[in-house]
């Protein structure tokens, strides 16, 4: 805490300010538990308010470089696994005999467990990337993320599940046909986003539409988008 006053040798109340600032210290040390602060007293003048400017921007600047630094080591513990990619797994009989079975009664529809989209994906791109069976696959055009699934390659890991930043994802029973198991499936079409000052990739459908860098400019924004 900075306390800037005016001349305390001209002010009436200069006791009574001391007594209530070693109160406030009283109460500070008495709960340590209470937010660290340090009381500074400075008299008015315009080098003063210079240098508390000059904190300001110091303050400032040292909270969006903390922010960026945590904002890439979020981004590094999500894409953990992402080296894990090319461990592939076998696609098993059972996969196998099912699709047989399906393709003699191609009109059937079984219950099968697939994975779905729902609309709180962004287009993010973390699940196609990550999946080891290539059993997703994100293309952009005109504007439009499309998420495709090939059920057939899916082995059901659910690294896609866990990974999902928005939770948009998850595995339930579906009545499939041959043609739904053997084919490409589009589970989720969402727009574009780019952030509204610097042109970047954004991938939330918050408002207003920004990258966290841009917002992290703007204290109102501090719990709206980062």
């Amino acid at each position: 805490m900075r306390i800037i006053t005016g001349d305390c040798s001209k002010c009436p109340d200069v006791k009574a300010c001391a007594t209530s600032i070693n109160v406030l210290k009283e109460i500070l040390e008495a709960n340590p538990k209470l937010v660290n602060m340090k009381i500074d007293i400075f008299p008015f003048s315009q080098e003063t308010a210079n240098n508390v400017n000059e904190v300001d921007k110091k303050a400032k600047s040292e909270a969006l470089l903390n922010l960026r630094t945590k904002s890439r080591e979020k981004f590094r513990s999500i894409l953990t696994n992402l080296g894990q990619k090319n461990q592939s797994y076998k696609i098993p009989k059972s996969r196998e005999w099912f699709a047989q079975s399906l393709a003699l009664i191609p009109d059937r529809k079984i219950q099968y467990k697939a994975l779905l989209a729902d609309e709180n994906c962004t287009g993010c791109g973390v699940c196609s990337k990550i999946c080891p069976q290539q059993a997703l696959e994100q293309t952009e055009k005109d504007g439009k993320i499309r998420l495709i699934y090939e059920p057939y390659n899916c082995v059901q890991c659910a690294r896609c599940v866990d990974i999902c930043g928005t939770k948009a994802l998850k595995l339930d029973y579906v009545n499939f046909s041959d043609k739904l198991l053997n084919g490409k499936i589009l589970i989720n079409e969402t727009e574009a986003r780019t952030c509204s000052k610097c042109g970047k990739p954004i991938f939330h459908k918050k408002e207003p539409q920004l990258c966290i860098p841009c917002a992290a400019k703007d204290p109102e924004l501090k719990g709206v988008l980062y």
